[in-house]
């Protein structure tokens, strides 16, 4: 187990003493330690969703196989063309969440984000669709 080092209660408010930290003069005042996961990268279910995951892979290829993946191919041909003249590269729909992250947070600190906000508004949606099929929670 690790310790996330920082953080202090407001002593003045909602001290416990004995329950969120230990009552020995030893211990730092309102010091409470948060434990923290320290599981490797790779099988990092909890905190990574996107970790390597075999057979959400293998379900994936399954999907991709579907009629409705491919309905969503289809409905979003223009704007995967639009996204891949703007990157100046093709993507394809598994690449697309990260580009609307990227955007997004361009666009949260006030940047010039490449795209309209149309544009935006449609990658997000698409973005949305994508990691319900990639986490099982689409129809």
């Amino acid at each position: 187990m690790a310790n996330f080092i920082g953080f202090y209660n407001n002593p003045a408010q909602n001290k416990r003493v004995g329950i969120d930290f230990p009552n020995i003069t030893e211990w730092p005042q309102g010091f409470v330690p948060v434990p923290i996961h320290t599981v490797g990268k790779n099988t990092d279910y909890v905190g990574i969703p996107d970790a390597h995951c075999p057979r959400q892979n293998w379900l994936m290829k399954l999907v991709q196989q579907t009629p409705e993946w491919k309905n969503l191919v289809k409905k979003y041909t223009g704007v995967l063309e639009e996204l891949a003249t703007i990157c100046k590269q093709s993507l394809s729909l598994k690449e697309v969440p990260r580009c609307v992250d990227a955007f997004y947070c361009e666009k949260l600190h006030a940047f010039k984000i490449p795209v309209s906000d149309n544009q935006f508004d449609q990658l997000q949606q698409l973005s949305y669709e994508i990691q319900n099929y990639e986490n099982g929670l689409s129809k």
